[in-house]
């Protein structure tokens, strides 16, 4: 089963003869609301898997067959019943709550890679901004020549707020080309179909831009606020 290993409960697999040949053959067993479907293989007939089907696909239906079967597997006229003890059950599960078990593994994934990926949008951002303080202070003379010529606080501002912006586009253009190839290694990988969320890809240069923004604000209103003429004789 795909499901197998998603919990910590243990396992216990035995042959299948000579427990349950006899009701393999062929003739299945009614639990009084399910069914138990065998199949037979050269003469010697074996339990592939028990499925136990509700009369309808209603909750009320489902718990009646479930019950139904638990009752008769752990009564006298079937032999499991003998291998049950105090530490022992049976449980029966729908696909509904294995491909929520499923889910809830993808989910914890998940959240997982949203972890790393917001520890990775820190650290870019605290790249950013040591990036362009170290520009800020490189550039105090030209920020002086502009203010000496007309430049204003927001024309500044403005200047250094648009470059913070472009770093952030061009890293998250690179990080999302990055994480497509990565995608499309892994499923060619585990031979599973990709699919491209365009949303996603939309997503990601829209928090690059974000990112850049509050990145560069500090810089940009350092860089707005510095006098011209202590820039001016800044060397």
């Amino acid at each position: 089963s795909p499901f197998e290993g998603f919990e910590s409960s243990p396992r216990i697999y035995v042959p299948t003869d000579p427990y349950y040949v006899e009701r393999a053959a062929g003739i299945g067993g009614d639990a009084g609301g399910g069914e138990a479907d065998g199949t037979a293989e050269t003469g010697d007939a074996r339990f592939i898997a028990i499925i136990i089907e509700g009369e309808s696909a209603s909750e009320a239906d489902i718990d009646a067959a479930r019950e139904s079967a638990v009752a008769y597997l752990e009564s006298d006229a079937a032999d499991a019943s003998e291998f049950l003890g105090n530490d022992l059950e049976i449980t029966f599960r729908t696909s509904t709550e294995l491909l929520q078990q499923l889910q809830d593994v993808l989910d914890l994934l998940q959240n997982f890679i949203v972890g790393i990926a917001a520890i990775s949008l820190l650290v870019g951002s605290i790249g950013i901004a040591n990036i362009m303080l170290v520009s800020v202070t490189e550039r105090t003379r030209e920020i002086g020549i502009m203010k000496a010529v007309g430049a204003q606080n927001r024309d500044v501002l403005g200047l250094f707020l648009t470059e913070a912006v472009i770093l952030g586009v061009i890293g998250a253009v690179l990080g999302t080309a990055l994480g497509l190839v990565a995608g499309y290694v892994g499923a060619w990988y585990i031979d599973l179909p990709l699919v491209y969320p365009y949303e996603y890809v939309a997503l990601a240069i829209a928090v690059g831009i974000l990112v850049g923004i509050l990145s560069g604000l500090y810089p940009a209103w350092r860089a707005a606020r510095t006098d011209p003429i202590d820039a001016l004789r800044y060397e």
